[in-house]
Parts: structure tokens; C-alpha cells; sequence
């Protein structure tokens, strides 16, 4: 595994930047952060979550160019301190959806439970992120939990 200070943006320069639309990527997994107490707490996650080289790829050859760089600056903070966390619907990949206003604009980052991953049990992998363009959109999900008026309600 990697550990750098600026993670993302080391793992995209590495591995991801001016690759060919479509090829592959060396398949390396890094560590992204941990999840604020209160979230573990609340929803009964595991604590570490992590992100693969393939998942940055994927982003990098689907998002226009704005939106990639602003999400790979801005993942960890869209993770670590999410304003809603909502179930994925059982149609999507991952198994959470957090969202995060930032900027004006609402994103989601899916997340999926692993269950063995590198000698841990549960852990959490980031599956894609994306601006939330239609308002209407994470409606038909089912809130687990948000953050209101800097207190978390369940």
C-alpha cells in the first residue's frame, strides 16, 4: 500500500494521469481516511476507508476534466465529513451513498463494504463519486443519517 500526504493526487500523477480512454491501470489500493467517530458510531461502520488506482481510472475517463479535479482535491472531505449518509439502492454498485455540499453544488460518493480485506474485517472502498446534477435524484433513497445544525441526527 501507498501513504503519501496528498494521497489522491499522488496515486492520480502515478498511476492515472494521461493514460490511454480505457486502458489499464496498475491495481494498487491506498488508504483514504478514517470516519469520524460519531459516524462509526451512529451507523455501526467500520472506520477505514480506502480507494483503488482502478476507481480513480474510472472516474478520470468518465468525468469531464472540472469536475475529476475537483472531486480527486475534494474526496477526502466529501468522506470524512458527509452531510447525509443514505442505503444504496440494491440497483447500484456500493452499499452507501454519502453526500457532501460543497461549493454550491451536492456531491455523492458510493461506498462499498468489503469483508476481508488485508487482515481487517469490514472495511470501506470509495466504488465512484459524482456531482448530484438532478435535485430529485438521492430522493428515493433512504436516509440513514445527517448533520443538523452541527448535530448529527439518526
Amino acid at each position: 500500500m501507498i501513504k503519501n500526504k496528498n494521497v489522491l493526487l499522488n496515486l492520480h500523477k502515478t498511476y492515472v494521469k494521461d493514460s490511454e480512454c480505457k486502458a489499464t491501470v496498475q491495481d494498487k489500493v491506498i488508504f483514504l481516511c478514517h470516519l469520524t467517530f460519531r459516524v462509526q458510531k451512529e451507523l455501526k461502520l467500520c472506520a477505514k476507508v480506502y480507494i483503488k488506482t482502478r476507481m480513480i481510472k474510472h472516474l478520470y475517463d468518465k468525468k469531464p476534466a472540472q469536475e475529476y479535479d475537483f472531486i480527486i482535491k475534494n474526496l477526502h472531505t466529501m468522506v470524512k465529513y458527509p452531510d447525509k449518509i443514505y442505503n444504496n439502492r440494491d440497483s447500484k454498485t456500493g452499499d452507501y451513498c454519502f453526500t457532501k455540499l460543497m461549493g454550491g453544488v451536492n456531491y455523492l460518493v458510493s461506498l462499498e463494504v468489503e469483508k476481508q480485506f488485508d487482515g481487517l474485517d469490514d472495511v470501506l472502498f470509495i466504488v465512484t463519486s459524482f456531482q448530484l446534477k438532478k435535485e430529485n435524484y438521492i430522493t428515493k433513497y433512504d436516509l440513514l443519517w445527517s448533520w443538523k445544525g452541527g448535530e448529527s441526527s439518526s
